[in-house]
């Protein structure tokens, strides 16, 4: 799976959803995926792009940091704690 680390000017447009599948993850860590038969549109999008491609044990790193970020800053909504869990990566 291309996992890829969202950057300023990131834009996904209309077409692109009609190609590609667009997960976001805790950390900016992206995951795109060929709606289709692995035609290699999510490739293109991360070169047209100039994306920051990341292997699944980089992009799984920056969403552990992701997580701790969010529960560090101690969010509280009526009285009770929100935390993330773990999310693992494919």
């Amino acid at each position: 799976m291309p996992y890829f680390l969202r950057q300023p000017g990131f834009k996904f447009t209309h077409a692109d959803a009609g190609r590609c599948t667009l997960i976001g993850y805790p950390g900016n860590v992206y995951r795109i995926e060929d709606r289709s038969d692995g035609s290699g549109h999510a490739a293109a999008f991360i070169s047209r792009h100039s994306l920051d491609s990341k292997t699944t044990s980089q992009a799984q790193a920056l969403v552990n940091t992701g997580i701790t970020a969010f529960n560090n800053l101690g969010i509280v909504l009526g009285g009770d704690s929100i935390t993330q869990g773990s999310i693992t990566l494919e």
